[in-house]
């Protein structure tokens, strides 16, 4: 019996080993969910192989657990799936430019729902992008040792990052180190491939769209990491100080327009 328990608890891991991401309504799942020990079983399987399995709404997720998995995220590894990924630098900006586009759409359900239904611009998250990219430079002035906090070279991924044009002319989108647009495209397919979101283009404007294991994928699994949490502080501080620097200069206009319009009655 206990030998039983094991095949099928081995045969449900490879099965989520194949294709990552499964229906709960999978048949090969009924004596996951139906016997305990088939269900433990599993589970240790997983941690062993240091992986987690992430119980969404409608799916299973087989995810990386981290730099202690044995499947996890390398820059060596990333590069033998994205052969086009030359170097550190182009990594790093890449994953930090998903962290920034995970943190904007992480929220409360409300938040959630609307970036599911609605999307996330390519402008904005271009936006969003520079400015987190902007308060680190200015961070990098006056701080020596914020970037080792970072323990990665930020200031090449700032100077890459703001050396490119916003996009080519016309409205074809590929993924690409050629411009913003091309880089965000090129970092949003590491998650597309996944069947976590899919980047549309209306119009002249590109638009992403998350799928809810996306938003699963998040509680369940980043808000345990430390960059991320800092990354997401970051955002918000740049944030913060964006709107606090576009209500200073409405002031200032309207401060103008009101001293001109006193100008001219008193004329």
């Amino acid at each position: 019996m206990a030998g039983e328990k094991i095949k099928m608890a081995t045969d449900i891991y490879a099965y989520l080993m194949r294709h990552k991401m499964v229906s709960r309504k999978e048949s090969i799942l009924r004596f996951y969910y139906d016997d305990m020990h088939v269900y433990d079983i599993v589970h240790q399987i997983a941690n062993s192989f240091g992986t987690i399995i992430l119980e969404g709404r409608d799916k299973l997720q087989l995810i990386a657990d981290g730099t202690e998995s044995v499947f996890a995220t390398s820059f060596t590894h990333l590069k033998e799936k994205y052969s086009d990924i030359e170097n550190k630098k182009e990594f790093y900006l890449l994953c930090h430019i998903l962290m920034i586009y995970l943190s904007e759409i992480d929220g409360e359900l409300s938040l959630r729902s609307r970036y599911e239904l609605q999307g996330l611009s390519l402008y904005r998250l271009e936006e969003l992008v520079t400015n987190v990219f902007s308060f680190w430079k200015e961070q990098l002035e006056i701080d020596q040792d914020f970037e080792k906090r970072w323990a990665v070279n930020i200031r090449e991924e700032i100077e890459l990052w703001l050396s490119k044009d916003l996009k080519d002319e016309g409205n074809k989108l590929t993924a690409s180190m050629r411009n913003k647009f091309s880089i965000m495209k090129k970092a949003l397919s590491l998650l597309e491939s996944e069947s976590l979101l899919t980047v549309i283009v209306e119009g002249e404007e590109p638009t992403v769209y998350a799928y809810q294991e996306l938003f699963e994928r998040i509680e369940g699994l980043f808000h345990n990491y430390e960059r991320y949490t800092m990354l997401r502080n970051a955002l918000l501080e740049a944030r913060s100080r964006k709107e606090v620097e576009m209500n200073d200069s409405h002031k200032q206009v309207s401060n103008r327009r009101f001293a001109l319009q006193a100008t001219n009655e008193n004329l």
